[in-house]
């Protein structure tokens, strides 16, 4: 089956499958010959099913292991728009770097999406995956989960774990199997939480930006070919409640009235255990909210070569030097410290 999925004109496929490294976690496979970027997709009841995802002008050519019918290909095309953060807004990003002839690149090469997962469920397991540990323990620990608790997709791929699945597991599994170490009761826990219905982290994409309703459009044979369907709805603020319909360029991010500030976000988010500042702020982007920096080893060695002449910088003065992109902030530092990643021999190197 193959489905296709409109993309704004702002938008950058390399840009955002390589924003940052989830590209290389499972269930996403990244080819970084093809530049295409595979994805097991859960669709409930059904068995998953193997999308691989590229790019033509002005849409997403989406190619899977086999057809699901028109509920299977709109959750497919659901989840795709999520993933690629097709709906996010980006004209206030837009509009405020403008006027930093230094940062001009970041909308000419439609930079700023920060590819996530089709649930807020698994970008924070894999977040907590990423604390006080290197990328390469991350790889083991998110491998491990997918192979032992997914499930098999027509291709022998393997899904992203349901919280059940998870919550079903003792903490000895979490320590033996996955190798979480100290994780391994916050692991548990969250999927507790979540798989009883006490914890609703899916609901945290409200407290994000406010999001367009583009047309996408299923096609049994070729892209495009059906009627059109309309949508309803490595790591990746302090700011006061923006009104929907307030925003101009260059203010933050316009979210929904009633939303909570960054102070009680951050403070909803760390009662989860595992997740301190760092997850927080790295989760709060994937939610379309950019005020903190999340600051760890590599993005302050980063700054310190790219922006202070090799010299290491106090926290303080990074926070300054972004100070100036209000709300925005985040999503800045991160471009910036990322910008070089697109040079053909990083991709090699990836």
């Amino acid at each position: 089956m193959q489905l296709a999925v409109s993309t704004p004109k702002d938008f950058n496929f390399q840009r955002t499958v390589m924003s940052h490294g989830w590209c290389a976690l499972p269930p996403f496979d990244f080819d970084k010959t093809k530049w295409t970027l595979t994805r097991v997709i859960d669709l409930g009841t059904q068995k998953p099913i193997t999308a691989t995802i590229s790019s033509a002008k002005s849409r997403l050519l989406i190619k899977t292991s086999r057809t699901a019918g028109k509920p299977g290909a709109e959750r497919i095309m659901r989840d795709v728009r999520h993933m690629f953060r097709l709906d996010d807004d980006m004209a206030g990003f837009y509009g405020r770097i403008a006027q930093e002839p230094e940062f001009a690149w970041i909308a000419a090469e439609g930079a700023g999406r920060l590819l996530r997962a089709p649930t807020v469920f698994e970008d924070l397991v894999k977040m907590i995956c990423t604390t006080n540990c290197s990328w390469a323990l991350t790889e083991i620990m998110v491998k491990a989960l997918v192979k032992e608790l997914g499930r098999e997709s027509d291709d022998g791929r393997k899904s992203f774990p349901t919280a059940e699945a998870m919550a079903a597991k003792s903490e000895k599994f979490y320590r033996d199997k996955i190798r979480s170490g100290y994780r391994a009761p916050y692991l548990r826990e969250l999927a507790q939480r979540v798989a009883s219905g006490e914890l609703d982290v899916e609901s945290w994409l409200k407290q994000g930006q406010s999001r367009s309703s583009p047309t996408v459009r299923e096609g049994s044979g070729h892209p495009g070919s059906s009627p059109t369907v309309r949508e309803g709805s490595r790591h990746p603020g302090s700011s006061p409640t923006v009104r929907e319909g307030s925003r101009h360029p260059g203010s933050g991010p316009t979210v929904r009235e009633g939303v909570m500030s960054h102070d009680e976000l951050m403070k909803e988010l760390k009662r989860v255990k595992g997740v301190g500042n760092y997850a927080a702020e790295n989760l709060l982007k994937l939610i379309g909210r950019y005020d903190g920096l999340a600051l760890d080893s590599w993005t302050r060695a980063q700054f310190a070569a790219l922006r202070n002449n090799g010299r290491v910088a106090a926290d303080k003065k990074i926070a300054r030097y972004y100070s100036r992109f209000g709300s925005w902030r985040g999503l800045v530092l991160w471009c910036d410290m990322t910008r070089h990643w697109l040079e053909p021999e990083r991709i090699l190197n990836w």
